[in-house]
């Protein structure tokens, strides 16, 4: 299958170049026809100064899970120096690079133990119930969800090998 602009060529409706759901553009590397190393030949690379926008089946966001979520936020402050919006005793948002009016590049989320396998990478779908039904065609397994959660709905689903990851959708 050949990638584009985030989604992948199928029987399915994704949203292609020029595609008035598609916010943003390729990035100048992809204009350039810059692609990734040969171990990934189906990716195009993106000029990260670009502005950010959600892309339908990519990478978008990494939760990670932490027993103590205070901790875990002056840790990452300190080290890193990353900046959080707090959505409660349970949940933080971990503000883009770019600020506070970009898109959340990812989480911490409370929980009583670390899981096994690390972060749970997140995926963007402009169709969630869509995407279900690709997982499931493709033959993995959703495990939790779709539910909602504040600013959109999301589900969990394992992969062939196992891996656990999650797509979410804006409300």
């Amino acid at each position: 299958m050949m990638q584009r602009d985030g989604g992948f060529e199928s029987d399915l409706s994704l949203p292609r170049a020029g595609d008035p759901r598609q916010r943003g553009g390729l990035g100048s590397a992809a204009r350039a026809g810059v692609e990734a190393p040969s171990s990934y030949p189906t990716c195009i690379l993106q000029d990260m100064s670009e502005s950010s926008a959600h892309r339908h089946h990519a990478i978008d966001y990494v939760e990670l899970t932490v027993t103590d979520l205070e901790q875990a936020k002056r840790f990452y402050t300190q080290a890193f120096g990353w900046r959080f919006n707090d959505y409660g005793p349970e949940y933080a948002g971990i503000q883009s690079p770019q600020g506070g009016s970009a898109p959340e590049v990812g989480g911490l989320s409370k929980g009583q133990e670390v899981r096994s396998g690390g972060p749970l990478v997140l995926l963007y779908s402009t169709d969630l119930d869509r995407s279900v039904e690709a997982v499931k065609h493709a033959g993995g397994q959703v495990v939790n969800g779709p539910y909602a959660f504040p600013g959109g709905r999301r589900f969990h689903f394992t992969d062939l090998s196992g891996n656990e990851l999650g797509i979410w959708a804006e409300a």
